[in-house]
């Protein structure tokens, strides 16, 4: 353990015994805080307002000011990197681990962060560091579909009608169906459009027409 000796009482000290002071080329003052503070005890007994600008004159020589972490810091201290592997069924198959987002979350799961000037989705900003800006008219498709997960490996820009029949939803779901659910098969003379833009079985269309027929 370093020592030092104190000015005032002459004993050898660990230098963790003496308090900072920048001004000195040792970068620690000459006396002990024990000396130091009995130094201070008779100053503010004898003469406080000379004690109050001795402490702050002290505090402004010490004082270093703190500095804010980037964005980018505070993005990577809220990444795991060590998250499970995609499934072999998903297309983000291969590409390496989920990064796990370790921050807060919204109510589906994926990753909300603070750029500096707005809150937004982790894994649009961890996208931005990787490739830069998203192209216009896309938005960002998370491949081995985990919401939570901010591997830019792992998302890809498309369309809000692929990044739809990409998922698991009711569009996806029917988008999948290669038959009607009487189980007629989606062929493409056996497929029509409907008013709202989907499809229909021609079918049952035609059974349908049949039956209102009879009944008027």
């Amino acid at each position: 353990m370093d020592t030092k000796p104190c000015t005032k009482c002459g004993a050898a000290k660990p230098t963790t015994t003496f308090a900072p002071d920048r001004r000195r080329p040792s970068g620690l003052q000459s006396q002990c805080r024990a000396c130091t503070r009995i130094r201070q005890d008779a100053w503010k007994t004898a003469d406080p307002e000379h004690y109050r600008e001795l402490r702050r004159a002290e505090h402004q020589r010490n004082y270093r000011p703190k500095r804010r972490p980037t964005a980018e810091e505070r993005f990577w201290a809220k990444v795991g990197h060590a998250g499970a592997l995609p499934a072999p069924d998903t297309l983000a198959a291969g590409r390496g681990r989920c990064w796990t987002w370790m921050g807060a979350k919204s109510s589906f799961g994926h990753g909300v962060f603070n750029f500096g000037d707005r809150v937004g989705r982790a894994h649009r900003f961890s996208y931005g560091l990787r490739f830069g800006e998203i192209p216009p008219g896309r938005e960002l498709d998370h491949l081995c579909r985990n919401p939570s997960c901010v591997n830019p490996a792992h998302l890809e820009p498309v369309t809000h009608r692929v990044n739809m029949l990409r998922g698991t939803n009711v569009a996806s779901r029917n988008a999948a169906a290669t038959h009607c659910p009487k189980g007629h098969p989606y062929t493409p003379e056996n497929t029509g459009p409907t008013s709202g833009g989907g499809r229909r079985c021609r079918t049952c269309h035609r059974e349908a027409e049949r039956r209102r027929i009879r009944r008027n």
